[in-house]
């Protein structure tokens, strides 16, 4: 029988695609000019015998294996043909609608320990009048392991103006059980909302770098594509929880992965057909033509990210949850550089990196540190804060930050009452405002307060910040003065006294995050990086 077609593989826009053409002519060109001499010695050396169909009882142009497993697109989990409603799920929401405080008497019982929890749970807490501010607590798996019931803290901002309350509850395996302080100065103004399981970025385990020239290859990659994105959405998401928006899209992703697939191991269709499915396989699921499969697959999953609206948390290097608000800041896309002033911590002491410098790799935008270590607010010194604010002139944000030096200095300075007497702490920060919003128009100005301290010299406390000065003040002293004055100057203040992030009195902390028991090193900075992003959305928007 004469031969009429031979099996050829063709570049189309830049990629291969498998065809039947003519033995004779294929747009105008002799058959002996498409292949090469070596070629077609291979081509009429190979039996016609394999150039059939495969089945799964059969091998042809693939295996009868490879066969089995592109027909179900076997890859360990369920079959495409089986029902949504059908699939064992286990949904990433623990407990919700829990609306408790909880108090001493009340406890939560978990549908689910949190020891066989994937990385550990969220405890998601909200206002209690009000639907409108939520905050997220990450409680890693481990922690029932070494500490089962100890109690755990969080300070939880309840309104825009920087005020906090602190949420303690005692956290077992399966128990979740609160105290009497969640009653206390502002507790009773915060719920505890649901719980959730915490999965991770599961999406950055999947391969982006296809090889489009290798077809077994790039059907492997595909294949385990499609398993973690299956695996994650069963075990993470739960199809039954799926929209029905969500359940289309879903659908019609896995049938173009399919489509594609077998358009490139076994393409039974026309060149045209072929041509034209490679074309519409570029389009991703918002109707975008891509110039490689590639691009398209990472903008579907992009997309898909985009959605999920737990993509915005982020575990910082040392392991503390902080939820990222630059990403639903809109106003923060106009600052065009940021200022910081302060003392040793705003200067970063001991810190490879500070939290200016995070915040400018972050945002992509200049900084400029004008912070002085041992600097005051007060003019009582002379190296003191009122002077870096003068420096300051076209800014965008600015950060104020400190202090513990006015505590510190002399004999200590006079907290005062006077809104413009410069050599006390009070007027000091005020006046440094009204300087600051006088010589930059339209500034957006964030405060940080002094840290809690214990400087330590080997085993040897050198001071604590609740010793009192010669005027008989504390540190905290100064800090609720400095917050107060944020009130009156509407101003957001990050109280990181106050903030259970910095716990300078725990010997492990100190080794790991705050040496010398002064000032934090770098790891503390990317949270505070954080905490400062956070009051300049709830504030800024």
């Amino acid at each position: 029988m004469t031969q009429i077609t031979k099996a050829r593989t063709l570049t189309y826009d830049g990629e291969e695609v498998y065809v039947r053409t003519h033995i004779d002519v294929i747009d105008g060109f002799d058959k002996n000019l498409l292949l090469t001499p070596e070629e077609k010695q291979k081509l009429n050396s190979f039996s016609q015998d394999n150039l059939t169909v495969a089945t799964s009882e059969k091998a042809g142009l693939m295996s009868a294996e490879d066969k089995k497993r592109l027909d179900k697109l076997k890859t360990n989990s369920n079959e495409y043909s089986t029902r949504l409603s059908n699939v064992s799920t286990n949904n990433t929401l623990i407990k919700q609608d829990i609306n408790l405080w909880p108090s001493n008497q009340q406890t939560v019982n978990l549908n689910k320990s949190i020891s066989s929890c994937n990385n550990g749970i969220i405890l998601v807490w909200r206002l209690d009048e009000s639907d409108d501010l939520y905050h997220y607590q990450y409680l890693p798996k481990s922690h029932v392991q070494l500490h089962r019931n100890a109690k755990v803290t969080e300070v939880i901002s309840i309104n825009s103006s920087g005020q906090t309350c602190t949420k303690t509850v005692v956290v077992s395996d399966q128990l979740i059980k609160g105290t009497d302080d969640n009653f206390r100065n502002n507790a009773n103004k915060i719920r505890l909302h649901e719980i959730l399981e915490y999965w991770g970025d599961w999406f950055m385990n999947l391969n982006k770098s296809l090889i489009d020239s290798d077809g077994v290859t790039f059907r492997r990659q595909m294949i385990e594509n499609l398993k973690i994105i299956e695996d994650t959405f069963n075990k993470v998401f739960g199809y039954k929880d799926l929209s029905t928006q969500e359940r289309k899209e879903l659908s019609e992703f896995k049938n173009a992965l399919e489509k594609e697939i077998r358009a490139i191991v076994m393409p039974e269709m026309s060149p045209l057909e072929v041509t034209e499915e490679v074309s519409k396989s570029k389009i991703d699921l918002t109707g975008v033509k891509h110039e490689t499969l590639s691009q398209r697959i990472d903008a579907d999953i992009n997309n898909i990210i985009k959605k999920d609206k737990y993509s915005n948390l982020v575990v910082t290097q040392n392991g503390t949850l902080v939820y990222d608000y630059s990403k639903l800041s809109q106003t923060i896309k106009q600052v065009r550089n940021i200022y910081c002033i302060g003392d040793s911590v705003a200067r970063g002491l001991h810190a490879k990196k500070n939290y200016g410098q995070y915040l400018s790799e972050k945002l992509n935008i200049p900084v400029n540190n004008f912070a002085v270590s041992g600097a005051t607010f007060s003019t009582a010194s002379n190296n003191n804060i009122y002077k870096q604010a003068n420096q300051i002139q076209n800014a965008d944000l600015v950060i104020i930050q400190g202090t513990d030096d006015d505590w510190l200095y002399g004999n200590g300075v006079k907290i005062g009452k006077d809104k413009t007497d410069i050599s006390t702490f009070y007027g000091a920060f005020y006046q440094i405002i009204k300087l600051i919003r006088l010589q930059n128009k339209g500034v957006k100005i964030i405060c940080m307060t002094a840290t809690r301290q214990l400087p330590v010299n080997g085993n040897q406390i050198r001071r604590k910040d609740t010793d009192k000065n010669s005027l008989g003040l504390t540190l905290e002293d100064y800090v609720n003065a400095q917050i107060l004055a944020c009130t009156e100057l509407k101003i957001p203040v990050f109280d990181a006294y106050h903030s259970n992030i910095i716990d300078s009195y725990n010997p492990a902390f100190r080794n790991k995050c705050m040496v010398d028991g002064l000032h934090p090193n770098e790891l503390v900075h990317e949270v505070i990086t954080y905490e400062l992003l956070k009051n300049y959305y709830y504030f800024y928007g």
